[in-house]
């Protein structure tokens, strides 16, 4: 891959008038998508950081030696305190959508756990599996359960698995059916609309 077009394609700069959350966020984003290394995006640095902070950077050349020692400087430098905050409200606030597939909340979950850096495991399994969506957690009490993620995600895969399944299958079962009353699919006779107008012409009529 070509850096230049890279940082270009991102559209990957930072001065100090921007969000340094956003900045590393974007930069944490551009990685994975594009396959790049720590060591890719510190020898982009002097295309992406401009103005002052380019200045910044280039003062501080002997105590910045790779991309971990510029994450911790530039935390110290830009970050506003409260940035784990940020992100601990962020993950206690995202709960599985009705609709979302387990695969993508697992992985957003991941990827802003990763972004922290500094939650504990348990801490990690704790709210990965209390923000997901109650019909996967019916009759299973996480505490004592789980010691690692991998549990916790393949726990939460296999009850999404098995409810597709019962789903499936009610849809199935309810395709099968057929009225002795109508004559039509879907619908059992107690539920069947003709039916009910029968029975209510019978109440109006007496």
């Amino acid at each position: 891959h070509s850096l230049p077009k890279i940082v270009r394609n991102w559209n990957l700069h930072f001065n100090d008038t921007m969000s340094s959350i956003e900045f590393l966020e974007k930069v944490a984003d551009c990685m994975e998508v594009e396959h790049l290394s720590q060591n890719d995006i510190f020898i982009a640095l002097p295309m992406i950081l401009k103005g002052i902070t380019l200045d910044w950077f280039k003062n501080r050349r002997e105590t910045i030696v790779d991309y971990n020692t510029f994450l911790t400087e530039f935390k110290k430098y830009y970050m506003q305190e409260d940035y784990q905050e940020f992100l601990e409200e962020k993950i206690k606030n995202r709960f599985q959508k009705p609709n979302e597939s387990i695969g993508i909340y697992i992985e957003d979950m991941l990827t802003m756990f990763r972004r922290h850096g500094n939650l504990t495991q348990d801490r990690q399994i704790k709210r990965l599996w209390s923000n997901a969506k109650p019909t996967l957690k019916v009759g299973i009490d996480y505490k004592n359960r789980f010691t690692s993620l991998e549990q916790v995600i393949h726990t939460l895969r296999e009850a999404d698995r098995l409810n597709l399944d019962i789903i499936n299958y009610n849809n199935h079962f309810k395709q099968n059916l057929k009225c002795f009353n109508c004559k039509k699919p879907g619908h059992i006779s107690t539920n069947c609309r003709m039916q009910l107008g029968r029975d209510l012409r019978h109440q109006t009529d007496n």
